[in-house]
């Protein structure tokens, strides 16, 4: 079966973004915790408002968290970084200006954000990477490759990518360019 890079990019939002909000959820049956360590804590008993900043790490459940400031809103069940963004977790890593996460509906927004899986050499670049609902998320002014460097061989691109995991997800203004052909540019596209 050929690799649709849409879905992968959808893939690669859930695995690195989304996969751990349940986790953060409070006490689980013997589930391991997530430790914060940062230069600053506050906390905000008003809004149980958590405020980490300067080198802030976020560990646990195979994932680490870097970022210059993050914040833990306990009455909304949302979480964002701040500034130098950086997730790993299992290998894969994503690197963004801002992550904000809502544990309660597992939506998320990641803008200008870049990941690298090393399993497949993907790559995948976008403005805004948003994770929508359960299986639906959106990409916007996205670049996905699986070739290394600032220049790639070949890439696809679009202005807008709504992926939905029952639907073929439509791509505008998709643009497929590889340094052996022209590029292709097309108005509304699917991706089979």
């Amino acid at each position: 079966m050929p690799l649709n890079p849409i879905r992968i990019a959808g893939g690669i939002v859930l695995a690195l973004l989304l996969a751990p909000p349940h986790a953060a959820r409070g006490a689980g049956g013997g589930e391991e915790p997530f430790y914060l360590d940062a230069d600053t804590l506050t906390h905000e008993a008003a809004g149980d408002t958590v405020e980490a900043s300067g080198n802030v790490r976020i560990r646990g459940r195979g994932m680490t968290l870097l970022s210059d400031r993050a914040f833990l809103f306990g009455d909304k069940e949302e979480a964002e970084a701040r500034g130098n963004v950086i997730l790993m977790r299992d290998g894969d890593t994503l690197r963004a200006d801002r992550i904000r996460l809502n544990y309660r509906t597992d939506t998320g927004v990641v803008e200008n954000g870049a990941a690298f899986m090393p399993k497949g050499n993907f790559h995948l670049r976008a403005q805004q990477m948003e994770k929508r609902g359960p299986d639906a998320y959106r990409l916007e002014r996205g670049v996905f490759t699986t070739c290394d460097g600032d220049n790639p061989s070949w890439k696809f691109s679009a202005s807008e990518i709504d992926v939905n995991a029952e639907a073929t997800p439509p791509a505008r203004t998709p643009c497929f360019t590889s340094r052996t052909c022209r590029s292709s540019t097309f108005p509304t596209s699917s991706i089979p």
